[in-house]
């Protein structure tokens, strides 16, 4: 009887350990979205995504060049937005969660409480999540008004499929880019120094070190899952011309492992890191 009554104790005491991690998981994130909210560093994101618009509206051009909505949406989004700013505006997000804790030792405070530092990593990975995709939706769902207004606005309801593999799309970016960026820019007390070196080396120098066709970047395995979902982007228009072996299959099973990948070395490097 006595060992059936500790080995129940001992269900209840780890129970209640599992319980106490994920009300400390949830309060993390909470903490963490609020601290994105606060920086207001999301609102530069924002501001360079729209500005365009404005250009667009000046030069009288609404579907810029193109026959419709769908087409001016894809070509503008995808081939400007994401493919030029949206790291950018991943590391804006990002910022707040690692360098600027770091920098303020606001890591330290969190570390000396009774939170495991896994936790602690999970619920910036989280909340990083919640904000790229919910800003980037934003921005998208913006632009799908904008040329839809201007095109048929009686038939934007006819266009609500785009927006959906829209939302899926940038689900999957952002799940790819928020580990890696916020890992990188945790390395050091400079990491935006660090996130800024690596945004401009995916951006531009990339194609020039015989890696624009590479499966194994983050860029091009989300531009293919862009190719795979929406029929008017083609994406050897945008430079890669993907091998035999790059599928869409392969682009899918790389983002979820790529992702699997980067939650697992950064709970390992703040479970190994010292901090002072």
């Amino acid at each position: 009887m006595s060992e059936n009554a500790v080995t129940a104790d001992e269900t209840i005491e780890f129970n209640d350990h599992k319980i106490s991690e994920l009300i400390l998981l949830k309060v993390s994130t909470v903490i963490g979205i609020k601290t994105i909210l606060n920086s207001k560093k999301w609102l530069i994101y924002l501001i360079i995504a729209f500005l365009p618009l404005i250009i667009v509206v000046l030069v009288g051009d609404p579907l810029i060049g193109e026959e419709s909505a769908e087409e001016a949406f894809i070509s503008f989004f995808l081939g400007f937005v994401y493919i030029w700013i949206f790291a950018f505006g991943v590391l804006l997000i990002v910022l707040p969660l690692s360098s600027d804790e770091i920098s303020d030792h606001i890591t330290d405070l969190y570390l000396v409480r009774p939170i495991r530092r896994e936790t602690y990593w999970f619920s910036r990975v989280i909340a990083t999540n919640v904000g790229v995709f919910s800003t980037t939706l934003l921005i998208a769902l913006v632009y799908f008004l904008f040329f839809n207004l201007f095109d048929k606005p009686l038939e934007i309801i006819d266009n609500i499929g785009i927006l959906v593999k829209t939302t899926l799309f940038v689900f999957f970016a952002s799940i790819v880019y928020s580990g890696l960026y916020l890992l990188v820019t945790s390395t050091k007390k400079s990491g935006f120094t660090y996130g800024i070196m690596f945004a401009v080396v995916e951006q531009f120098f990339l194609p020039f070190l015989f890696l624009a066709d590479s499966r194994y970047i983050p860029k091009n395995v989300t531009l293919m899952i862009a190719d795979s979902m929406f029929t008017n982007f083609d994406v050897q228009s945008y430079g890669i011309n993907p091998a035999s072996n790059f599928t869409f299959t392969w682009a899918y099973q790389f983002a979820a492992v790529f992702t699997l990948l980067m939650l697992i070395l950064g709970g390992w490097y703040y479970r190994r890191r010292e901090f002072n």
